[in-house]
């Protein structure tokens, strides 16, 4: 029987994640082209999640009370594959050829983060907004707006992680951020391919940790760029990312609205 070296592992952190999770597992499963990693690690699951993934014959790594990075930073201690990926529970790959076009990026040399375009969708997978945009991450408006690519649309090299030291767990909110300008501002190489390669999905109840995740925000900006009114300048920041994209301004309006009413309440 001949055993296949993965080329790609993808990391998947669960928690109660049984609505959504044999979408994703078929969505690295139907990846043509490719050999593929999926680790699953579970943070204490109560419903049928573990069940399910089981159930397609793939294991499940658990670490009890953990973050999602805490728990990628366990995944990654179990990667095989060169290059890593990261894939939430509730996210899918945009086609069956997305690992293969990265890895085929990957494989012409360098140690280099690839990355493309991702497609934020609501519950029924209908577009909220793309993210489409070349971006560099080793200048200072890239720190100072945090946000650049999208976490499932990005990958690293296995080399990269383990000199990185993986995610920075303290953060809760934004420590892929970080990983991803971390590596920029140590040399590491980042090319970009204009294709989709996940959708994101947004959910309602991820509004409530708005709150949470910008004081996060502002404390990271203190900690690396010493600004002590760094937020705003962050939010004018995201500008130079988002350009003329009308669906993420709109989305970003209503969902202010919406926080201001449940506050209101």
């Amino acid at each position: 029987m001949t055993i296949y070296s993965p080329q790609i592992t993808v990391l998947t952190p669960v928690l109660n994640a049984s609505k959504y999770i044999v979408r994703c597992i078929e969505s690295v499963r139907e990846q043509t082209g490719i050999n593929v990693q999926h680790i699953f690690i579970d943070g204490g699951s109560t419903d049928d999640t573990i069940e399910i993934i089981r159930s397609y014959g793939m294991d499940v790594l658990e670490k009890k009370g953990s973050s999602i990075y805490e728990a990628l930073n366990f995944g990654i201690i179990h990667a095989k594959a060169p290059l890593v990926g990261c894939l939430n529970a509730d996210d899918i790959y945009s086609s069956e050829t997305v690992l293969e076009s990265v890895y085929r990026a990957f494989s012409r040399g360098g140690c280099r983060i690839i990355y493309g375009n991702c497609d934020f969708v609501d519950e029924y997978g209908c577009l909220i907004y793309r993210l489409a945009r070349r971006v560099r991450t080793d200048s200072w408006l890239a720190r100072l707006r945090i946000f650049n690519v999208s976490h499932p649309s990005w990958f690293i090299p296995l080399e990269a992680l383990n000199l990185l030291g993986g995610f920075d767990s303290s953060l809760r909110y934004i420590a892929d951020c970080d990983l991803l300008l971390r590596a920029g501002s140590s040399g590491v190489a980042i090319e970009y391919i204009d294709q989709s390669i996940a959708k994101f999905m947004l959910r309602a109840e991820s509004a409530s940790r708005t709150a949470a995740a910008q004081a996060e925000i502002e404390y990271y900006l203190k900690r690396t760029l010493k600004l002590q009114f760094g937020l705003m300048l962050h939010k004018v920041a995201l500008i130079s990312l988002y350009g003329f994209n009308m669906r993420y301004y709109l989305f970003r309006a209503l969902r202010n609205q919406s926080n201001n009413a449940t506050s209101g309440n």
